[in-house]
Parts: C-alpha cells; structure tokens; sequence
C-alpha cells in the first residue's frame, strides 16, 4: 500500500492543502484526489479512480481477472510444477 501527498509551491486555490496517489497491490485501482481545507476540517473535493495502473496487467490470471500480487505468485508457482510434472510423464 502507498499513500503519497504532494505539496504545490503554489496552492491551486482556496483551501488546496494538497494532491494525493493510493494504490495497493490488492486493489486493481489507483486513487487520485486533492485535499482541501475550507474552514471545516480536511475534506476531497476531487476524487478519480484509474482502473489500471501500469503493471496491473502482471496481477491478472488467465481469464483476465484481478488476483493481486500473491495470487497471481501462487499461480505461477502452480503452473510452473504442473509443467515440470507433465515433463517428468512426458
């Protein structure tokens, strides 16, 4: 998981504290948004959701579904001794 803030040398307008990335190696997404404060306390007023981030495509089994880093490493691992076993048979 990564959660990085950016400070702007110049505020893009009132209340701007500042722009933020998350993304997780469990989540298919990464999440821009910008924080702002206009008096109230620290709210998102902006919030977008990118469905792949580069490199997401290597956490993708088969079928083209999202199985994270750790899934797509058991798979691997899987395929890889069902492969040997087929040329230990063969």
């Amino acid at each position: 998981h990564a959660l990085q803030l950016y400070m702007k040398e110049r505020k893009r307008g009132p209340g701007y504290v500042s722009d933020f990335l998350y993304w997780s190696g469990r989540l298919p997404v990464t999440v821009y948004g910008i924080l702002s404060n206009h008096g109230f306390g620290l709210t998102v007023s902006t919030l977008e959701i990118f469905g792949s981030r580069h490199g997401d495509d290597e956490y993708r089994d088969a079928w083209g579904h999202f199985v994270g880093q750790d899934g797509w490493e058991r798979a691997e691992v899987e395929a890889q001794a069902e492969a040997r076993s087929e040329d230990d048979d063969g």
